[in-house]
């Protein structure tokens, strides 16, 4: 099976991203894909890098100078493996211990984070269609 090959460009970090069975690169002649740009972003606090693909150039040039100023400013970060129920799972755990407070800066009542708790994946109302 043939894998797509990066081509870079002239704008650091952003690379033309050709289809499979493309013939760019295996002979002079230029190719005919309709090829996609992909633009990252090294973080190197998380020491990952955090990847998009985009249809023109333009977009990605523009979310790369967003999320690489994002990235220097601790704004961003790249993502993690946490899924929806770990990160309910915390939060109610949270609301529990009172480490979380409600915005008011109010530890949350006991009443509500059970019925939060009770609520989420019971099927009584539309939270219990979220997956993780």
């Amino acid at each position: 099976m043939a894998r797509q090959t990066l081509e870079r460009t002239r704008y650091p970090g952003v690379y033309r991203v050709h289809r499979r069975g493309c013939t760019w690169g295996q002979h002079r002649g230029g190719c005919k894909c309709q090829a996609s740009y992909q633009a990252s972003v090294y973080s190197a606090r998380e020491r990952k890098s955090i990847r998009k693909h985009f249809d023109n150039l333009d977009a990605a040039r523009t979310w790369r100078e967003d999320v690489s100023g994002a990235v220097r400013q601790g704004r961003m970060r790249a993502p993690t493996k946490t899924t929806v129920d770990q990160a309910a799972e915390a939060v109610i755990a949270g609301m529990r211990d009172e480490s979380i407070l409600d915005r008011s800066g109010k530890p949350y009542k006991r009443r509500r984070s059970a019925a939060m708790s009770a609520c989420y994946g019971s099927g009584c109302c539309r939270c219990s269609g979220i997956s993780g």
